[in-house]
């Protein structure tokens, strides 16, 4: 399922070259940014013009071969500092992490410190590096102790602003030997996102879902994905349709199938577009959060599912969330998730909302290929900035196997892979649409129709939007128009690990056609029709 299932033994979660000395001569530096040196007359210090300015000492040949092996940025998940595809969000702090090695003991520079431009380079901070007492001769991924390392504030993440990593001695080196010791970037930033979330109780049987703090939800959804900023807002409460029928409510006590769940879904889904009003995509429309009761629960086989929720979609369903953090927890590679289980259901089933599927640890049947094929954290670290944990998925647990799963896996322990956080980022900050088992996009937005069953009756609704993933159906739509008839074909939402709903919701593509009337004849039909035929008069385009 698009969530987690808690099994009767296990739980499961459902739900990316040193230039030389020389007076203006421009050269390469290691990192991405052309930069020039100016030697002093002097010949014992030269200048780095970069966009902020610093100086080295000149001095003998030293034999320590000291050097910057890697530098990388840290926001959620490590990313390493020159790979084309490092992208971070703006408004957020960043870790530098900067690998310096030598290769004989003792040895340590005199200073180390970054300088950060602000966006537009009329100021530059300098920010002091921490590091170990000596410099390593290899590096470490599982720690930050053997790496040199300094926080850049949220403010100066921005997009055009750069960062220069300096080390330098007292007593100097070579130009070669110093063109090892100091990298200039270009911050790889995407423009401030922000997210708007509506938290909808769900009520059932006198009982209403809840989150108990909002600020703090919203905090934790930020130190996992690529978003700047959310808000989330309690609205009034909903009480879907299918848990008000008093058959269910005096058979099932309590305990609803995962195909009532599903229709629970569509119908907060409606009730967000009703919210909503006129937007334009799922990528960018505020999302519902749906929080169900503690009288409330959804099986699915010898399990019950807790979260659920529309790839590229706007809408997600949840238990409650009444914490956040398990502060019993002081380390990452403790036993136990320092993250409350119920907060990371929420976590994951957004994940979904930002076009992920699953991730391939835990068995789920639906997984993205653009996830690491293990659905780990491919060798990676991550970092959680509100709890200060700093962690490899290099480190193994005592059974000898990877700690840590992708957040939108089935694995325990989860957290953002780089691939995911960058797909992600991807997704809400550009967009993209695709139609599992097609090679083809998702039809370009236009005037969209929502198939959905109500309490046993087809509904035909106008909606802005379709979700971002769609999945081509064998199930076709026939239109009349003046032209006569045209078939048009039905894609229904995507639910990871969840065959499709039999109740919907479908979607249809209507383009610019004007229907006179819409004929739907293979799906399966109330009160032995095979087919339903609504009129021009049923529905409105806009």
């Amino acid at each position: 399922m698009q969530g987690r299932v808690l099994g009767v033994a296990l739980t499961l979660l459902l739900s990316s070259c040193g230039g030389s000395s020389g007076g203006g001569s421009a050269v390469q530096n290691k990192g991405v940014v052309q930069v020039s040196t100016t030697v002093a007359s002097d010949g014992q210090s030269r200048q780095i013009n970069a966009t902020c300015p610093f100086s080295q000492k000149l001095g003998p040949a030293r034999t320590d071969n000291m050097r910057i092996d890697r530098v990388s940025w840290v926001q959620t998940v490590e990313l390493d500092a020159s790979a084309g595809n490092t992208l971070l969000i703006a408004g957020k702090p960043v870790l530098a992490r900067i690998d310096l090695l030598a290769s004989s003991l003792p040895a340590s520079p005199d200073s180390a410190y970054l300088l950060v431009s602000n966006a537009a380079a009329t100021s530059c901070t300098r920010i002091n590096l921490a590091g170990p007492g000596s410099v390593p001769a290899s590096r470490d991924p599982q720690t930050l102790n053997t790496a040199y390392s300094a926080s850049i504030p949220a403010n100066l993440v921005q997009p055009g602003a750069s960062i220069s990593v300096v080390f330098d001695d007292a007593d100097g080196r070579t130009a070669s030997q110093v063109d090892n010791l100091y990298r200039v970037y270009e911050l790889p930033v995407h423009s401030a996102l922000s997210e708007s979330i509506r938290v909808i109780p769900i009520t059932y049987k006198g009982f209403s879902g809840s989150v108990s703090n909002n600020a703090d939800l919203a905090a934790l959804l930020t130190r996992l994905h690529p978003v700047t900023s959310f808000t989330l807002k309690t609205e009034a409460s909903f009480a879907p349709p299918s848990l008000s029928q008093s058959v269910l409510d005096v058979l099932n006590n309590g305990s609803e199938t995962f195909e009532t769940m599903q229709a629970v879904l569509s119908e907060l889904d409606d009730e967000c577009a009703k919210r909503n009003g006129a937007q334009s995509s799922a990528r960018t429309a505020p999302k519902c959060l749906g929080v169900f009761p503690a009288n409330l629960t959804f099986r699915s086989g010898t399990g019950s599912v807790v979260g659920l929720a529309y790839v590229g979609g706007v809408s997600m369903l949840t238990q409650s969330v009444s914490a956040t953090d398990t502060f019993s927890v002081i380390s990452p590679y403790n036993s136990s998730h320092w993250l409350d289980f119920r907060a990371l259901t929420v976590a994951h089933e957004y994940g979904h909302l930002l076009n992920l599927n699953h991730a391939a640890c835990g068995g789920p049947t639906d997984t993205d290929p653009r996830l690491y094929s293990d659905g780990r954290l491919g060798g990676g670290a991550g970092y959680d900035s509100a709890r200060s944990f700093y962690f490899s998925s290099q480190r193994l647990s005592n059974d000898g196997q990877p700690q840590f799963g992708d957040l939108m896996s089935y694995c325990a322990k989860e957290w953002s892979s780089d691939r995911g956080y960058l797909a992600a980022l991807g997704y809400r900050g550009a967009g993209s649409a695709r139609i599992t088992a097609s090679a083809s996009e998702a039809p370009a937005p236009s005037h969209w129709l929502k198939v959905s069953q109500q309490q046993g009756q087809w509904q035909l609704r106008p909606v802005s939007f379709a979700p971002a993933t769609l999945r081509i159906t064998d199930k076709v739509m026939q239109a009349q128009t003046a032209l006569g008839m045209v078939p048009l074909p039905v894609y229904a939402a995507v639910i990871a690990d969840a065959p499709e709903a039999t109740q919907g919701p479908y979607f249809v593509d209507l383009g610019d056609l004007v229907p006179q009337q819409l004929q739907l004849s293979v799906l399966p039909l109330a009160n032995g029709l095979t087919s339903k035929i609504w009129s021009a008069g049923e529905w409105t385009i806009h």
